[in-house]
């Protein structure tokens, strides 16, 4: 789907409130153990396959387009075959996200048969030394090999790198890998963990932050015309709202305890959706992001908003900041640096 068609179905939904676009995280469990990791301990946790598609029958009826499959490794799940089959038999345009490993003939065949609209892989480095260090497992070659595999098949793939103090030097490869095969990469390096010390441990320091950010600017290019219909569309439906991004308003996120939330880090509120239709539990979470209004001054009063990615919950988690008064040093930092480029 052209880029501009699909962000003017997501604008569109963001005024009306339709819950265009979900994500339903299957499992928690993953067959990586990632050092920075937020997943919950409890990795053995899989969304029934009958939950999963009362969901889906849920928001393909209330005007759910695009569908996101996570975990976890979303691939572990023992139904995913047939929670993918029937999501798309609901004619939604799905998206995995997975890191690769457990890829198989049978996924092959699956996905050239009913093709996902993206297949988004995480690449944890560049060697099978990096990758036993983050993820504590070798499984650079086997990742590498699925992804030339999806791509011999004409399965629209994406990539992307978590940046970490073990992975650091290995961004370059990774990169060259995915021009390479002409795969569209992004790459991120904010732990969203409450846990500082977990943070401080493998965060990028912010000289190495400075160096991504200025070098790399043009991985995913912007579109000027995408980002001014964007900030059209928040000035007009929430000028005074705390929650001006789409979660809430045409996205959500039903985890694999099956419980319905906001988006994957706010744990504020919850509806439980064995006493829930999906119907309830979105009027009542489009009501409560619609009634809390921003405070002056803070983030909003920044020069630099438009080029930050700061909101509540990961100023929240990050800061306990949940107005955004006095903002976060990492997010400053991130856009200092992405103002600095777009002067250039």
């Amino acid at each position: 789907m052209n880029k501009f068609f699909s962000n003017t179905i997501l604008i569109n939904a963001f005024k009306n409130c339709i819950p265009v676009s979900c994500t339903v995280e299957i499992t928690r469990y993953c067959n990586f153990r990632c050092k920075h990791c937020y997943v919950p301990s409890d990795h053995m946790l899989f969304l029934p396959y009958e939950n999963a598609v009362k969901f889906i029958d849920q928001i393909a009826s209330k005007g759910c387009l695009f569908l996101t499959i996570t975990g976890g490794e979303c691939l572990s799940h023992p139904n995913f075959i047939e929670i993918y089959k029937y999501a798309f038999s609901k004619n939604l345009l799905i998206s995995v996200f997975t890191n690769g490993s457990m890829l198989n003939k049978k996924h092959f065949k699956l996905f050239k048969k009913y093709p996902p609209y993206l297949v988004e892989i995480t690449l944890y480095g560049f060697s099978e030394e990096t990758y036993k260090d983050v993820t504590g497992v070798s499984s650079f070659h086997n990742v590498t090999s699925n992804i030339l595999k999806l791509k011999k098949l004409g399965i629209n793939i994406s990539l992307k790198m978590f940046v970490l103090k073990n992975n650091y030097n290995d961004f370059s490869l990774v990169k060259k890998f995915s021009s390479d095969n002409d795969i569209p990469f992004r790459f991120d390096y904010i732990i969203l963990d409450k846990n500082k010390l977990l943070r401080d441990k493998y965060q990028i320091d912010s000289s190495k932050i400075k160096h991504l950010e200025l070098h790399n600017s043009n991985v995913i290019p912007t579109d000027a015309s995408i980002t001014t219909a964007w900030d059209s569309a928040i000035k007009e439906v929430v000028p005074t709202k705390l929650f001006n991004c789409a979660a809430g308003r045409n996205s959500c996120w039903l985890k694999a305890d099956n419980n319905l939330y906001i988006c994957n880090f706010f744990k504020k509120i919850c509806y439980n959706m064995n006493e829930y239709t999906f119907e309830e539990a979105w009027s009542r979470i489009v009501n409560y992001i619609s009634a809390i209004e921003k405070r002056p001054g803070g983030c909003f009063d920044c020069a630099k908003k438009e080029f930050c990615g700061i909101c509540p919950v990961k100023c929240e988690n990050l800061e306990n900041d949940f107005y955004m008064q006095r903002g976060s040093p990492i997010y400053c930092l991130q856009a200092t640096c992405r103002k600095e480029v777009s002067e250039q």
